[in-house]
């Protein structure tokens, strides 16, 4: 007799006669009724310090996000984002952004939250001093397990539960906003009929915002500075000017498969790792240029 054997013996001596645990009962969420939903859903949200808005019209989800605009320079906005809802400020890097907009993939009314996912990006949702989170009324769910039963397999790498500004009290029993993410959370909820409201095509998404980063300094993870020139026509390549007065082009297949992977679930440590991810999934021998991807990708917030 193995020793696997053996110890599997052992078990099967030591539990015989012993009586069956009996498996729990199935939860049965509560049912709420969708305004009774989006009103707890609002209460809960509003004692936490967030703004909640109930919107039903386009007009009026323009007007939202033109109010949270207001004296504001700069934006991050994540990539799910419907094109009529991102934001007309010029786009920044997260860390440089005042204003962050993301779309939830639910909420949930019975802790009011928003649910957001990392393939938006978290430097986006946890950096900007402000964030303008979009949440259709068709997600707004009464409970948690309700929203995570209905967002089970949907193959994001991580998920985030915002149920309010960031906030704490740790030193002095003083409570200060913004310590750990934004100190604002500004909700709009979308009553209005989603069709036409969809993400526009991903790669035309992702070209604007690299057309957007024309003229910015970046940074390597190597220190190594680069400017941005722009893109190419018809928009396949992104040139750079390097410090030392040369010029690179970046193939921007490179930077669509790097988010496509990324937002597939992805979440590499380094230039390297993310080259070498990008390199097998195209069929590359080698990581393509992986200090200037991992830049853009950083402007962009994804990394």
């Amino acid at each position: 007799m193995s020793a696997r054997d053996r110890v599997l013996y052992r078990v099967r001596r030591a539990l015989t006669g012993r009586p069956e645990a009996a498996l729990p009962a199935v939860i049965a969420p509560e049912e709420r009724d969708p305004e009774e939903a989006f009103a707890l859903f609002r209460t809960r949200l509003e004692a936490a310090g967030a703004r909640v808005a109930r919107l039903d019209s386009l007009e009026e989800a323009r007007g939202f996000l033109a109010e949270a605009e207001s004296g504001l320079q700069s934006a991050w906005a994540g990539a799910g984002v419907p094109e009529a809802l991102r934001p007309r400020l010029p786009l920044a890097e997260p860390e440089r952004a005042r204003l962050g907009v993301s779309l939830a993939l639910a909420g949930v009314a019975e802790t009011g939250s928003v649910v957001l996912t990392a393939r938006e990006g978290r430097r986006g949702q946890l950096l900007v001093p402000r964030h303008l989170v979009w949440l259709f009324a068709g997600d707004l769910f009464g409970s948690l397990l309700e929203a995570l039963r209905r967002l089970r397999g949907g193959g994001v790498s991580a998920l985030a539960l915002h149920s309010g500004p960031s906030k704490s009290a740790d030193i002095g029993q003083i409570m200060v906003k913004g310590v750990h993410g934004p100190g604002e959370l500004w909700v709009g909820v979308l009553t209005f009929d989603s069709v036409g409201l969809e993400a526009s095509d991903r790669s035309v998404n992702l070209e604007e915002r690299l057309k957007g980063l024309t003229g910015r300094v970046l940074t390597t993870k190597e220190n190594q500075t680069l400017t941005v020139v722009g893109l190419s026509k018809p928009g396949n390549t992104l040139y750079l000017a390097l410090a030392n007065g040369k010029k690179e082009g970046l193939p921007v297949k490179y930077v669509k498969k790097a988010v496509e992977l990324i937002e597939a679930g992805i979440s590499p440590q380094g230039p390297k790792e993310l080259g070498e991810a990008v390199a097998k999934a195209l069929g590359l021998k080698g990581p393509p240029k992986a200090g200037y991807l991992w830049a853009i990708l950083h402007a962009l917030g994804y990394v």
